[in-house]
C-alpha cells in the first residue's frame, strides 16, 4: 500500500485523531503505551529524541481533552507540537492506512470535479496510484458525476430575462 507523503496528510490526520479521541478517550492510553514501548526499545536514552520525551509527558500527564485541544489548535506553539507529533507513526499500519484512505475519500468529490486545491492533488494522485480501494471509490464518484452531467436538464434563459438583468446592473 502506498501511503503517499504522510507529512502532507498529517494536519488533517491530527484532527481525525482528535475526533477518535473524542469518541474514545481511552485511545490516549494506547498512544502512551505505544510510545513508551518505542522508547523502551531504543538502544539508549540518548537515542530517544526530545520530541518523543515531550510527547511522552503530554500523553501521560495531560487529560484527553487537553490533547484533543492541542491537536485542533492552530496557534504557533500548538502547530510546532503538531509537527513533532508521533501519533500518526504510533498508529498500526492498518489504522494509518484507514485514516489516510478516509481523508482521501473525503476529498474525492472535489478531485473528480477538478475543484481540489492544486497543492493537494499530487499527493492524492500518488495515493490513488497505489490504493485499489480508493481507486474504486474515485471511479464510482466519477461514474456518478458523469451520469448526472449526462442527464441534467438544461434550460436556456429567455433573452428578455438577460436584458432585464443587464439593465438592473
Amino acid at each position: 500500500m502506498n501511503y503517499g507523503n504522510i507529512h502532507s496528510w498529517s494536519v488533517n490526520l491530527d484532527r481525525r485523531i482528535a475526533l477518535a479521541l473524542r469518541r474514545d478517550p481511552k485511545l490516549l492510553g494506547v498512544f502512551e503505551h505505544r510510545l513508551r514501548s518505542k522508547m523502551a526499545t531504543a538502544r539508549s536514552a540518548a537515542a530517544v529524541g526530545d520530541d518523543d520525551w515531550e510527547w511522552y509527558v503530554i500523553l501521560t500527564l495531560w487529560s484527553p481533552l487537553q490533547v484533543i485541544r492541542l491537536l485542533e489548535d492552530s496557534s504557533e506553539q500548538a502547530t510546532r507540537l503538531q509537527k513533532t507529533s508521533p501519533l500518526l507513526y504510533l498508529l498500526s499500519d492498518s489504522e494509518r492506512r484507514q485514516m489516510i484512505c478516509d481523508e482521501v475519500r473525503r476529498m474525492l468529490g472535489a478531485y473528480v470535479d477538478k475543484e481540489l486545491e492544486l497543492t493537494r492533488q499530487p499527493d492524492l494522485e500518488k495515493h490513488l496510484a497505489g490504493c485499489p480501494s480508493c481507486q474504486a471509490a474515485a471511479e464510482e464518484i466519477n461514474n456518478f458525476s458523469s451520469l448526472i452531467r449526462m442527464n441534467i436538464l438544461v434550460y436556456k434563459a429567455p433573452v428578455e430575462l438577460k436584458a432585464k438583468i443587464q439593465a438592473s446592473l
